[in-house]
């Protein structure tokens, strides 16, 4: 018997069913048997325990058509298969793959599971995660040092060609993962996100991905879909909108791509690209390249480095913080403080962001306001530091001048408690949030209302609503009343003992308790007054409203729906770090037949799995 492994322990006191034979339980660390799964004696897998035995029956009836043997009471067992992952890592400069390093990552986990077992499938599955995991092309299954692996691990397995993980094993998981997805997704409040790409051969991809806040008030994301960059990008959401039952009319995209605007919706532009795109406007701007190569000279950074992005910057201010003024002579040294200090205040942004557990979309404007506090003229700037700091400024503005996007953030920010005073716009955009709050919590409620009286359920167990028209144009508070009037005019039928539709009592048994649209009004703009009269706080806005929706149950739900938009497409790390590049490497290698199946199943399968 093997030492240091988990031991399974037996079903406590007396069981009526002989599954149990075959099944135990793992002990806790609170020294309590764990019951949410059981642990197959034959395979060490964990089946879910819901309190009887079907899902533990299903699974040995597995066992008996693949003929595997049980092992005896209360053996000693390893870690189950599925607890396990693998880890390996691909060098900073370059995505080749090399097998010895795949062999050696798994070597020891593999055989160590499988030195007893000759369970095929099993073997198979553990293999195309591991494919899913790392992004590795399926080729990496062919070559010899990958046969000889398993041959170690199981001298009785034959290695399935490439061809079986192609195009049965991860047709089956894309399959089965894309229904879960979409019934996931079904009635929810959802943004995209639109990321893009290249592969190695230069070939560009954009990744749809949706962003949701859970029943819990837990941001998610999850990969749609992978598709080669055309110029039709409404048709292309259009098609993910028919998919998975997203409104095309209404849906919110965020990235950083000119040609992704969609047709129809809101198109937001990814706060971190911008602010990278803006840095390295200015590092191109006017005489900033001559300065960056008199940097050079000083040798704080290597010549051969093209100072292009953000990262670049940083690298080369931290270099030239390190050189002693004496080595700095021939060099204008003031022109080189002057493109430093112009982007100081991008770098700061960019620091912000990176230290944020979630970057939300209700921080865009409070964040566009610090930057044009920070990149105003100040007194003892030369002449050329006010200048650069002035074109970063103007650059910057322009992601976020379209009205539709500016009524979306300030809602957003609205209702952020942490932004929620608005104290960084001027007293017209504060009255036109409040204004545009209003009518969005009313065309909310008029959803609700309608759906209601249809029975349509939802996955939030509340009433899930369009993006309402009143945020892509003018949006009077007179509309209201006309809104009202069509959700309140078809109360809800209830079922009745009558065989026919009348009911001779109803006027001596019933008490009319008819709502007006007023009274209606009157409620919602109470809900939004007791909201506006909290003070801000530094909660984590989703937090905030997990405990608070019973008090504010329409607005919570407005703010379910703004908050699920992140600010940038991609994590900050992966704009403004260097070394963010690892799954960009590896993703690079994948066929282009298996591009999709590949990033989808990377992205969701160990949260869909289950």
């Amino acid at each position: 018997m093997e030492e240091n492994l988990p031991t399974i322990y037996s079903y406590p006191g007396k069981f009526k069913s002989d599954v149990w034979h075959d099944f135990g339980f793992y002990m806790g660390e609170d020294g309590m048997l764990d019951k949410s799964h059981a642990i197959c004696r034959v395979c060490h897998h964990g089946v879910r325990y819901l309190g009887n035995t079907t899902n533990l029956r299903s699974h040995l009836a597995k066992h008996k058509r693949h003929g595997d043997g049980v092992m005896p009471e209360g053996s000693v067992l390893q870690t189950p298969p599925g607890d396990m992952t693998f880890q390996r890592e691909i060098g900073q400069d370059s995505p080749i793959i090399n097998d010895q390093d795949v062999v050696s990552s798994v070597q020891l986990s593999i055989k160590s599971v499988f030195s007893r077992s000759n369970r095929g499938d099993m073997l198979n599955l553990m293999v195309g995660e591991y494919l899913i995991e790392n992004v590795l092309p399926p080729s990496v299954v062919d070559t010899q040092s990958f046969v000889s692996l398993l041959g170690v691990a199981d001298p009785n397995f034959r290695v399935q060609p490439s061809t079986y993980y192609t195009s049965i094993l991860f047709n089956e998981l894309y399959e089965r993962q894309r229904a879960i997805l979409s019934e996931l997704l079904v009635n929810r409040d959802i943004t995209l996100s639109i990321e893009t790409w290249e592969n190695i051969n230069a070939r560009s991809y954009v990744t749809y991905i949706a962003n949701i806040i859970t029943d819990s008030w837990k941001f998610e994301t999850y990969t749609l879909s992978s598709m080669p960059m055309t110029d039709d990008f409404h048709g292309q959401i259009s098609n993910l909108c028919e998919t998975f039952g997203f409104q095309l009319d209404n849906i919110v995209t965020i990235g950083h791509c000119v040609q992704a605007h969609p047709a129809a919706g809101i198109f937001i532009n990814c706060l971190g690209k911008a602010i990278d795109e803006t840095v390295s406007h200015i590092l191109a701007f006017g005489d900033v390249p001559g300065v960056v190569e008199s940097v050079k000279t000083l040798g704080a950074i290597d010549t051969e480095v093209e100072v292009v992005k953000m990262a670049d910057y940083v690298k080369m201010l931290d270099a030239l913080n390190k050189k002693p003024k004496s080595s700095t002579r021939g060099v204008n040294m003031q022109s080189v403080e002057a493109v430093m200090n112009a982007l100081k205040p991008l770098k700061s942004a960019a620091e912000h962001m990176l230290d944020q557990e979630e970057v939300i979309v209700s921080a865009v404007l409070p964040i566009m306001r610090k930057l044009e506090l920070s990149l105003g003229s100040k007194d003892g700037d030369c002449q050329l530091e006010k200048e650069l700091k002035s074109e970063a400024w103007c650059f910057l503005k322009k992601y976020y001048e379209d009205n539709d996007v500016k009524d979306f953030l300030l809602i957003s920010s609205l209702l952020d408690p942490r932004f929620k005073e608005l104290l960084f716009v001027d007293v017209a955009d504060l009255k036109r949030a409040q204004s545009q709050l209003l009518c969005v919590t009313a065309e909310m409620f008029k959803s609700m209302q309608c759906d209601l009286g249809s029975g349509k359920r939802h996955a939030d167990s509340s009433a899930h609503v369009a993006m309402p028209d009143l945020l892509f144009g003018e949006s009077p508070i007179k509309k209201i009343k006309t809104e009202f009037d069509e959700a309140t005019s078809d109360p809800v039928q209830l079922a009745s003992t009558s065989k026919t539709n009348g009911n001779w009592l109803s006027d001596v048994v019933n008490k009319k308790t008819e709502v007006t649209k007023e009274e209606s009004m009157e409620s919602l703009q109470a809900e939004i007054d007791r909201y506006m009269t909290l003070e801000q706080t530094t909660s984590q806005p989703l937090l905030w409203w997990k405990s608070r929706q019973s008090v504010y149950p329409i607005l919570s739900k407005v703010a379910r729906r703004y908050l699920c938009t992140p600010a940038t497409s991609l994590p900050p790390e992966a704009i403004f770090k260097r070394q963010y590049k690892e799954l960009n490497d590896r993703r690079r290698l994948i066929p282009d037949d298996l591009v999709d199946k590949m990033v989808f199943l990377n992205r969701n399968y160990n949260r869909l799995k289950e």
